[in-house]
């Protein structure tokens, strides 16, 4: 069993310097003791004065890791429903892993993106999650550029950490490990902890990190009939297995009767017709609380739309 430790205290070398075993229940080598020291002294850097003191919870408990495994009733062994938002404030990161877990090849990105890294007896110390880096073309001009960047982490996890999907064989930890190098490669700006910024920054941000194609964020508005992003559009971006996350408001000014949560995202996960109403279905990155809104009626509720691409 792999048991978070206090974010307050996360990553200290000093924690390393007590730590018995690994979850295989052998003593840690010192080729092992090295990395951990050398991961925790990145992640020292990002939580230094940070506000995030989360306490360990049962459901952060993390209990016999596999990077990948197919569950319940999953016909792919990575699936939307292997992502579970607990207490980190990064629904902009969950809503863009569960878009990608939702298409052949959003999943492709996700299997490749994530490395074990085995010592000689074959026990995975720790995960190598590449991102890419967005690069300022000359002079604003031209598309913008990507560059990989390799993210390695141990597999420790801070209190508050998406929770593992688990069955009887153990837990499904990809989130986790792609939300820990997330964390530990971004700027404070899209951290984990940002005062009154809730959602830590727009989906389009973590869209770009993962998949290394440019995303768009459009604001929502419409005007005498025209609206900034039309039913068509949404219809065709769905159709054409793009990650598709509605931003909700900051506030909302009417009645709530679809119980959204203010300040969040939402992945869009299908549309239906219904006695010529067109329906947007949204899942939320917590796990539940999925809901269906009225296309009509998303401006009440969401103040900007993020798309991305995987193609």
């Amino acid at each position: 069993m792999t048991t978070p430790v206090d974010a307050s205290t996360f990553g200290r070398r000093t924690e390393w310097e007590g730590d018995a075993s690994d979850t295989t229940g052998a003593p840690p080598t010192r080729d092992e003791r090295a990395d951990r020291a050398a991961a925790t002294e990145r992640y020292d850097a990002f939580l230094e004065g940070s506000p995030c003191h989360y306490a360990c919870q049962p459901d952060d408990q993390v209990v016999r890791p596999a990077l990948f495994r197919q569950q319940d009733h999953d016909v792919h062994k990575i699936d939307e429903h292997d992502v579970k938002q607990n207490q980190l404030d990064d629904c902009f990161l969950m809503a863009t892993l569960a878009g990608l877990a939702r298409t052949p090849e959003g999943r492709t990105v996700i299997e490749n993106a994530v490395k074990e890294n085995k010592n000689e007896k074959g026990d995975v110390v720790s995960y190598t999650v590449t991102l890419h880096k967005p690069e300022k073309s000359y002079g604003g001009l031209g598309a913008k550029t990507f560059t990989p960047v390799a993210v390695t982490v141990d597999g420790h996890f801070v209190c508050g950490h998406a929770k593992a999907r688990m069955d009887g064989n153990g837990s499904e930890v990809w989130p986790l490990v792609i939300e820990r190098a997330f964390q530990e490669y971004k700027d404070r700006d899209y951290g984990m902890c940002n005062g009154d910024d809730k959602k830590g920054g727009p989906p389009m941000i973590a869209m770009e990190l993962l998949t290394g194609k440019e995303a768009k964020q459009t604001p929502l508005w419409s005007f005498a009939g025209f609206r900034s992003y039309s039913a068509e559009r949404l219809q065709s971006d769905i159709d054409s297995g793009k990650i598709v996350v509605l931003d909700t408001k900051k506030q909302f000014e009417n009645s709530n009767p679809y119980a959204i949560i203010n300040f969040h995202a939402y992945v869009v996960t299908g549309t239906e017709n219904e006695r010529g109403t067109l329906y947007v279905n949204l899942h939320n990155p917590y796990g539940t609380g999925d809901v269906r809104v009225p296309y009509n009626d998303l401006e009440n509720w969401f103040s900007s739309v993020d798309v991305g691409s995987v193609r």
